[in-house]
């Protein structure tokens, strides 16, 4: 076996290779690091080069298998790595600051249980079409594979980084020591249960006046420490011109898709003419086969009025231009056999088969350039100190205002454009620009062009970011208030019912009564919420056969009846406890090193400059 194995070991060590190249975007890098480079960001003074992130996002990028990321996701991927090389920092930091570094027996328990990935599915190490623990430990043992240089790099990466970082989730871990006593204090609650009568006022049915801004700035000026944005904030009032196909565009389209007829025509293969030229790129990879029932009436009509295997005319649908090719009928008999032929009245049922060449409609460069230049006429105006309302006014064009646009966010309206967010949080090291209004921006959908009329940095306090929800907090107060109010002029009558039926389950307007079985204190209760609090204190504490007080629930004012509680019995208390324990140290390690973790790297002082050489 080993001659075998020894003769295949250059196929495994591809594997290895492939597999360090992405281990290695987790290490330093630093003999990528090119120290006259500008730096794309800094961590605790320490430089992010450009070459080591643009090399991490080259390799992220050749791992899509060739997928086309859009803008948008392209953004998305930059932010990713540029929090993961944060991370990382944070693991190196930590593993070089506690001197960790794996044994020779810990690595080699990690490769052995821990295989990278893909090795379980070499070849080498299949018996049956399944991995055979037995012949990888013998490749294992087989010392000339740990000559290999690729190995010893391998190796380097277990000793410096992940064995090390496994061991740091285990320290950082260890410090959480959840106790029997804790244990049994959640098992008890966990298991304690209550029957209910719940009598409920839901807030909605009473109707209240709009606080005036006097009350609002009131309401915030008693609560400013909850009314502080946590980054950075712009608002703009903008310009835009919805991006459709031009009359040009359409005829563009058709006459190619004419083109392509004349072809079909002078003999080309309706297959080939297809997967080569055909938009629609799903039936192009099937010669253009699609399902008719999928492409609209217009499609099915155009397709039944043709002979089998006749070609349309060149045919305008909501998708596009297409040729269409009839490729007769499929019959399915009563006795499900399927055969290809001419549909044939009262011979079962017959679906139509067709191929098409699909061009679709889309707007030029030249459309989206005329576009711009009715924007651009805007700008001029507007940098030459007109007034950005009256402007768009004179051109026909309508301002509107967007809500808050936060650091990092797009704006729901019209999605990502680039370009908006380097516009509205201009990097503080870059040139200053003394232009009011964006460059001309534009997406598929929209050419956009922005003027930035407020801001906010992470840390103000503001009245007019908040002024909704201060509003909408004063409201459900008010509502809160009439509700209970209304809900204790009803106590008595309440109090009198002593069986719940269809009656008594609406003892008055705006108030039902439910009877709720076997509740606890992490349950839910629709009148007082999930796991709150006040659910807590009523199934735990409040004394059993009689009715509580009237209490503020969740969008209800609520009055609770609690009508038995029961108690665990020792030997559930016990197996509860024992599993809770359990429990709280696993879930309670692996949330503790999540804590510790983003403590950590809050703690860092972090300088993102991707906005300096990316537009975003």
């Amino acid at each position: 076996m080993l001659t075998w194995i020894s003769e295949n070991a250059k196929w495994v060590i591809y594997i290895f290779i492939v597999f360090i190249l992405a281990g290695l975007l987790f290490m330093d890098m630093s003999s990528l690091q090119n120290p006259n480079s500008v730096p794309v960001g800094k961590i605790n003074g320490k430089p992010i080069f450009y070459d080591q992130f643009q090399t991490r996002l080259q390799q992220v990028q050749y791992n899509q298998n060739g997928q086309n990321l859009s803008e948008e996701q392209m953004v998305q991927l930059r932010k990713d790595i540029f929090e993961q090389i944060v991370q990382e920092h944070v693991f190196d930091e930590q593993i070089r600051a506690n001197q960790l570094e794996a044994s020779v027996v810990e690595m080699h328990s990690d490769l052995r249980l821990d295989p990278p990935p893909g090795l379980k599915d070499a070849p080498i190490f299949q018996t049956d079409s399944a991995f055979d623990q037995a012949k990888y430990d013998a490749w294992l043992a087989t010392d000339s594979i740990y000559d290999d240089p690729q190995i010893l790099q391998y190796e380097f990466y277990l000793k410096s980084q992940k064995v090390p970082l496994k061991q740091l989730q285990i320290f950082v871990g260890a410090l959480h020591h959840p106790s029997t006593l804790e244990s049994q204090w959640v098992a008890l609650n966990r298991e304690l249960r209550a029957d209910l009568w719940v009598a409920a006022t839901p807030t909605d049915s009473f109707a209240v006046e709009n606080p005036d801004k006097a009350a609002m700035q009131a309401y915030f000026d008693a609560h400013k420490d909850s009314f502080h944005v946590e980054k950075d904030y712009a608002q703009i009032e903008y310009v835009s011109l919805p991006i459709v196909p031009s009359v040009n565009d359409d005829s563009s389209a058709r006459s190619y898709a004419q083109v392509l007829l004349n072809q079909i025509n002078d003999g080309a293969s309706f297959a080939e003419i297809a997967a080569a030229s055909s938009e629609d790129e799903l039936s192009a990879e099937q010669g253009g086969e699609i399902n008719l029932e999928q492409w609209g009436q217009l499609a099915q009509e155009t397709v039944r009025a043709l002979d089998s295997g006749a070609i349309s005319e060149v045919v305008r649908t909501p998708f596009g231009w297409h040729i269409f090719k009839s490729l007769g009928a499929v019959i399915t008999g009563d006795d499900g056999k399927v055969a290809q032929a001419e549909a044939e009245e009262g011979e079962g049922l017959a679906q139509l088969k067709a191929a098409h060449v699909l061009i679709k409609v889309t707007p030029s460069t030249e459309t989206i350039d005329s576009l711009e230049q009715v924007l651009q006429k805007v700008k001029d105006a507007v940098e030459q100190g007109a007034d950005f309302t009256e402007v768009a006014t004179e051109n026909q064009l309508e301002v509107e205002k967007t809500s808050w646009i936060g650091k990092g966010e797009d704006y729901s309206k019209f999605g990502h454009l680039s370009g908006l967010q380097s516009y509205l949080f201009r990097h503080p090291d870059l040139p200053k620009n003394d232009e009011v209004t964006s460059n001309i921006l534009h997406n598929k959908e929209v050419v956009v062009l922005a003027h930035k009329v407020a801001e906010l940095k992470g840390g103000e306090r503001s009245f007019d970011y908040f002024s909704s929800r201060i509003e909408q907090n004063i409201l459900e107060e008010k509502k809160m208030e009439a509700a209970i109010a209304y809900l204790q002029t009803k106590v008595a009558t309440i109090k009198e019912i002593s069986e719940i039926d269809s009656i008594t389950a609406t003892p008055a307007p705006f108030v039902s009564l439910e009877a709720m079985e076997r509740v606890g204190v992490d349950g839910y209760v629709q009148a007082l919420g999930y796991a709150t609090p006040v659910l807590h204190n009523v199934v735990k504490n409040q004394k059993v056969g009689e009715w509580g007080e009237v209490l503020a629930g969740n969008r209800n004012a609520a009055m609770v009846k609690v009508l038995n509680r029961t108690e665990p019995d020792s030997l559930t208390l016990q197996n509860t406890t024992a599993s809770e324990k359990t429990s709280a140290w696993m879930q309670g390690a692996y949330s503790l090193f999540n804590d510790w973790l983003v403590n950590k790297k809050a703690g860092l002082k972090v300088q993102n400059n991707l906005d300096m050489f990316f537009t975003e």
